[in-house]
């Protein structure tokens, strides 16, 4: 709950800010971190208990004590590689085509044994 000391990088200073003014944001951002290219999603932690509320004023921690219903208390953050995300896409778009290619056989083999049944009967 004490926060004093926390250090907020560019994004989440701009991800708070963002999410103060609009309780329905969703700020994302592209960027590197540790010389990897990234995808960070934030979202508001709002306060929706009265039970939320009484915990986070009487806390002996808590350096704020006039919290009310609605109030941004936190930001929920993830952050994705790009190549994480590449790869499940590559993946995925592998399964796809294998699998179209794998139905369309199937449908040309299956006309095939099809007509050769019938020009067999004729």
């Amino acid at each position: 709950m004490n926060r004093k000391d926390r250090k907020l990088d560019k994004f989440a200073k701009m991800a708070w800010d963002r999410l103060e003014k609009d309780n329905d944001a969703v700020v994302i951002a592209a960027g590197n971190k540790h010389g990897k290219r990234m995808m960070r999603v934030a979202v508001g932690d709002r306060l929706v208990r009265e039970t939320c509320i009484a915990c986070h004023n009487n806390h002996p921690l808590s350096d704020k004590t006039d919290w009310k219903l609605g109030d941004l208390s936190g930001v929920f953050e993830v952050d994705v590689y790009m190549k994480q995300l590449l790869g499940t896409g590559e993946r995925v778009q592998f399964i796809v085509v294998s699998t179209t290619f794998g139905i369309g056989l199937l449908i040309v083999l299956v006309g095939i044994a099809i007509d050769c049944r019938m020009a067999g009967r004729l």
